[in-house]
């Protein structure tokens, strides 16, 4: 739904692609009767106008459905809202604010790059182990620029610029157009529609043209503007030039004071903005950061209107290329929608990830009992073999038979014999030590390993990725942290253990299914992560 309200006096506000088409149905005696807003969003921390237009547009979007009948009670609901993963704290207290006034109550604010993760997984487009290895998303939109390293379902780090998206280029065709059709601004300002064609035919034709100028940038486009003009000779060469040194326009700049006067603060000096180089500029500083550098990215994902210009692609690779890995690049058909479609998975995914917390939990002593134990009982019973081969050659072969021979060719009593042997035996403990703890050192330098590999099919009957490096860490330091080689119970020392291993390795991956820190599991089902 387009975000955009339109007032009308004396009667009820009208919100989304029917104000739209509203206003640009309405003759010049109704738009003077007539109020249209649009993409208000981004700039709700810093302008109560702003925050007026949000409010009034959620409180129709439930006066809407409940006139039409349709079943949307914020009450009886979790209700979820995705935020720009740089926005600051005033962004997400005046997000909240907002919806409680209209009604949704107290709402639950998740990342927007997370439902881009979600989206691409549901349709595999990005396999389970690129998202648990980290994928950079970048969310550019019509009034935002926002860029965040996703790892195990997390943001590692997210950065980007608020004022810096799709609308900037809306305005550049604006100025475009006015500057083709002089006399069309007297007109614009007499049916009250400059927002309109701002906000709304300009960027449809900003759409269309990035669209053409994919396919052929030789294309020289053209364009209606409503019923005030036409735009001519629209050349990729002549857009380039524009966005590298783009000013806003009188219009646009009058309507950020009235909404968000930060917004033009950039502006304040009077030179032109290289819109291209801020792009470049904003990724390439993030790029740099410590903890996005040494990160290897399984991939790359655009989402937002605005990733669909050609040189979108091109910025972000060439920014790549001295990066220390080479993700590949994804980018949905209707990347507009990729962050909203992900986001409503939500509700599906908690709910069977539920499910699966529940199954986990209850079959691991199972696990356990079937799978892990025979795998002790096997590698204990090889230990045990090997030692008592070790024992019998050391001791018996080259120490104790030495003994016998000499007694059998040479004779003797029978208590010096025994003494003799009992010596052996004595000065002969501290190497069986040292075998027993060698050969049980064995058993568990492997016992990770194994135990890893029975794990990962135990979870593939769950529909369920398990992340390599989070769950080997755990069991190496669970056995080394743990292991006593002179208990004489030793068996069942190792069976404790791994009951430990088990359940806390399956904690720890439950936690990050339910909302925990790191997201371990990745479902290679139809629900994605």
């Amino acid at each position: 739904m387009a975000t955009a309200i339109l007032y009308r006096q004396a009667k009820d506000w009208i919100i989304g692609d029917k104000a739209l088409e509203e206003f640009g149905d309405a003759d010049e005696h109704e738009r003077k009767a007539y109020t249209i807003r649009t993409q208000f969003k981004p700039d709700i921390a810093h302008g109560e106008e702003a925050r007026e237009y949000s409010s009034d547009f959620l409180e129709g979007l439930l006066r809407d459905a409940a006139r039409n009948h349709i079943d949307l009670m914020p009450s009886e609901r979790e209700v979820i809202f995705g935020v720009p993963s740089e926005a600051d704290e005033n962004y997400h207290q005046a997000l909240a604010m907002i919806a409680a006034k209209s009604g949704f109550g107290q709402i639950k604010l998740v990342d927007e790059p997370k439902g881009a993760i979600y989206f691409h997984v549901e349709r595999k487009d990005i396999t389970p182990k690129e998202a648990l290895q980290g994928a950079l998303v970048i969310d550019f939109g019509g009034g935002t620029c926002d860029f965040a390293v996703v790892v195990r379902g997390e943001i590692l780090h997210s950065w980007g610029d608020m004022n810096l998206g799709g609308r900037l280029f809306d305005d550049l065709f604006y100025q475009w157009f006015i500057e083709q059709n002089p006399d069309s601004l007297e007109d614009m300002q007499a049916e009250h529609a400059e927002f309109f064609v701002l906000w709304f035919q300009c960027r449809k034709i900003k759409e269309k043209f990035s669209q053409a100028m994919t396919m052929d940038r030789s294309t020289r486009f053209r364009k209606a503007v409503g019923e005030f003009g036409r735009l001519q000779d629209v050349t990729w060469d002549g857009f380039m030039k524009r966005a590298r040194l783009y000013q806003p326009s009188e219009t646009f700049t009058r309507y950020m004071n009235q909404v968000n006067p930060l917004a033009v603060n950039r502006f304040a000096t009077g030179e032109p903005v290289d819109l291209l180089e801020w792009f470049r500029y904003t990724l390439r500083n993030g790029l740099q950061h410590e903890r996005v550098r040494n990160q290897r990215l399984g991939c790359i994902v655009l989402t937002g209107g605005s990733s669909s210009w050609s040189f979108v692609p091109e910025i972000v690779m060439e920014e790549m290329a001295n990066f220390n890995s080479h993700p590949r690049l994804i980018r949905s058909d209707r990347p507009y929608a990729t962050i909203s479609e992900g986001l409503a998975l939500i509700p599906s995914l908690q709910r069977r990830f539920v499910a699966v917390q529940k199954a986990l939990r209850d079959g691991v002593p199972g696990f356990i009992k079937e799978e892990i134990n025979p795998l002790i009982d096997r590698r204990m019973k090889d230990a045990a073999e090997r030692i008592a081969d070790m024992v019998t050659a050391s001791l018996f072969d080259q120490r104790i038979r030495p003994i016998l021979n000499e007694f059998r060719e040479t004779g003797g009593s029978v208590a010096s014999l025994k003494r003799r042997i009992a010596e052996q035996a004595v000065a002969f403990e501290p190497q069986v030590a040292s075998i027993v703890e060698t050969e049980i050192g064995q058993v568990f330098a492997g016992l990770p390993l194994h135990i890893f590999e029975l794990m990962t099919q135990w979870f593939k009957k769950h529909d369920l990725l398990i992340d390599d490096q989070l769950v080997s860490d755990k069991l190496g330091k669970k056995v080394d942290g743990q292991l006593n080689v002179n208990d004489i119970n030793i068996y069942s020392e190792i069976e404790a253990i791994i009951g430990v291993i088990s359940v806390s390795v399956i904690t720890i991956i439950v936690a990050g299914i339910s909302g925990g820190s790191g997201l371990a599991l990745v479902a290679t089902g139809p629900l994605g992560l």
